[in-house]
Formats: structure tokens, sequence, C-alpha cells
């Protein structure tokens, strides 16, 4: 299954009460909805869980959330090409482990990025940022560039997954790609929230913390969206979430 997010949020049937638990498939939301300053939402959001991918086993599931700022690209185009481009390269690519196969998929999503800019007559980079997080087995990898954030939430507590201390990030310089030097464990019942600046900016770490720890994926989702905007927070704003089951078995063949 796979989605392209626009202005709406959506949950897979697999995630029903039960159905997701008895199989250990994470339960997961996805979110865009537009500022109030454009006409259209310039981020976006993605997740997939190819079933019929050769090795779905190993890939599992990738999630992402890229941040259109506009510049030589309209943002919504310059988003549309990251997450488009993340999912192809990381399921694409067979021979790499699957934190290699995200951070190159990364690097592909910047270049297309760049060569469009180009294409269109720009002297500089499209502005677009981008998160994604592969959950493959027991483990999470995550990149982000720009204003994205990754967060993974246990018992309460929040952590940043671009830095923080147990996490391990390391920073590449060639660009500002953080990607994780080393696979970050998942243990049942964590959450992970990807997220531009148009809700962070707006909503404290705490409060996305609780919201998300408190509610299934899509009703954290519309919660925070809608607490930014009684604020006047006037930014799009993209957001995923995933809850990982309390059971972690292979997914039935």
């Amino acid at each position: 299954m796979s989605l392209l997010v626009t202005h709406r949020d959506w949950t897979p049937p697999l995630t029903a009460a039960g159905a997701a638990e008895a199989a250990g498939v994470p339960a997961i939301a996805a979110l865009t909805n537009p500022g109030r300053v454009g006409a259209t939402c310039e981020d976006g959001a993605m997740f997939d869980l190819p079933r019929d991918h050769p090795q779905a086993s190993d890939r599992g599931m990738l999630v992402a959330v890229a941040d259109g700022r506009g510049g030589p690209v309209p943002g919504e185009m310059a988003s549309s090409l990251v997450l488009e481009t993340i999912r192809r390269h990381y399921y694409r690519d067979t021979a790499s482990k699957p934190g290699e196969a995200l951070e190159l998929a990364a690097r592909a999503a910047e270049a297309a990025v760049f060569q469009l800019a180009r294409d269109t007559g720009g002297s500089r980079p499209a502005g677009v940022g981008f998160a994604a997080l592969a959950i493959a087995g027991p483990d999470a990898y995550a990149v982000r560039t720009g204003n994205c954030r990754v967060y993974l939430i246990r018992e309460g507590r929040v952590h940043r997954m671009n830095g923080h201390r147990s996490l391990r990030d390391i920073l590449l310089c060639r660009s500002q790609l953080m990607s994780l030097a080393r696979p970050a464990p998942l243990l049942p019942h964590d959450r992970l929230l990807l997220c531009t600046a148009g809700l962070f900016d707006h909503a404290s770490e705490e409060e996305m913390a609780r919201v998300t720890a408190e509610h299934e994926p899509g009703a954290a989702c519309r919660i925070l969206t809608e607490a930014v905007r009684r604020r006047g927070g006037r930014g799009d704003i993209a957001a995923a979430i995933v809850r990982i089951p309390p059971l972690r078995e292979k997914v039935p063949e």
C-alpha cells in the first residue's frame, strides 16, 4: 500500500483495531494541511508498505514528509518529487542494507530536486527539506534535511532523532543531510512522529509527545494540526505518525 497525501489524512484499513496488532504491523496516519498564506499546500507526506515487494520483510515500511518552500521550483512540485524519488529508490535498491538504501534514496532526492531547478532555469536548488523514516524489522533508520524533524516518543518521553545523544546521528559534510549512524531499535508501543516546521514551530515537544502517545495516529495528527491553527499558525503542515504495536511478529506472506 502507498499514499501521497494531499490535504487530508488517511489510515489504511490494515490498521483497523486488532488486525494490525495481530500481524505485528504498525498503525500509521499522515496528514497535510495548507496554511493561511497560500492557496495550496506546499508540504507533502507519504508512506508505503509494499506487501508484494521481493524484499518486503527486509525493507519494511517507509514514511516521509517534505517541506516545500518555493523558489525556482514550486514548493508542492519539489515536495512531490522528493517523496516519490525516495520511495522509488528505497524499494528499488535490493543490494544495500535498509539504512544504506534510505541514505542513497535521500541523496537521489536531493539530486533530483537540484536537477529540476536547473532544468527550469533556476540558479539555486529548490527550497525543500524532508525527513524520511524506514522501519525494517525491529529497527528504525532516519534521514532528514532542512526544516523537518523526526521524533521518537517512548514511555512518555520525546527524543528528537537528529543529533540526540543516544541516537548518534552524523552530519554528512557534502550537505546538511542528517543520517543515523546506526539503527535505532524500536520497542512495542513506541510512537514515531515526522513533521514539518508548520507543526513544530507552534507546538512544543512535550505537547506533541503527549498527544501522539494518548491517541491513535489519525486522531493525533488532527488534534495537533487543529491546535496549531487555533494559535494562529499560518504555515503549511505535513505530519505522519507511526504506532509500533505490542506484538512485533513477522507480517504473514
